[in-house]
């Protein structure tokens, strides 16, 4: 789950590009 990580990241992780 790709794009769900990626939601999930850019929520709590703005790091993450």
């Amino acid at each position: 789950k790709q794009i769900e990580d990626c939601l999930l990241l850019q929520d709590s992780d703005e790091e993450h590009e």
